[in-house]
């Protein structure tokens, strides 16, 4: 799970951070903020050079000079539960089917931000709130 987080967050391509970075870029370039996009773009290169590190201690265990070699002993056997391991597929599943598939999700978060945003901004809030109701019809039956 930590191993595909990491992955997640260097923005490698079928996670949900690749998704995160493009729109970020997207946004950035439509805005003109180039300044911005260079930032997130020398982040990118950066970044994962610096979680191949924890990736190596991950699989490989801790840098001597020598080598690396793994510490702590003989490994023993962890007892995870059941709910855990349920909970941390669920979270890869989400990370994943993010990466593969985020039309929904950013189609129905720009709806309901607008939304709130308009609900922000207007004087007539009852007219926001049924936008709100009919959305969430919507995706009830859905």
């Amino acid at each position: 799970m930590l191993a595909l987080s990491l992955l997640s967050l260097a923005g490698i391509p079928v996670t949900a951070g690749f998704i995160g970075k493009f729109y970020a870029i997207a946004a950035g370039v439509d805005a003109g903020l180039w300044w911005l996009v260079l930032a997130l773009i020398a982040n990118s290169v950066v970044r994962p050079v610096l979680y191949l590190q924890l990736f190596v201690t991950l699989w490989y265990g801790s840098h001597t000079g020598n080598g690396y070699t793994r510490t702590g002993g003989p490994r023993r056997r962890v007892l995870v539960n059941w709910t855990t391991i349920c909970s941390l597929g669920f979270v890869a599943s989400i990370i994943l089917a993010l990466g593969v598939y985020p039309e929904p999700l950013i189609r129905n978060s720009s709806d309901v931000l607008s939304a709130i945003c308009s609900w922000l901004l207007c004087r007539d809030h009852r007219q926001v709130l049924a936008q709100l109701s009919r959305f969430h019809e919507w995706s009830n039956s859905a």
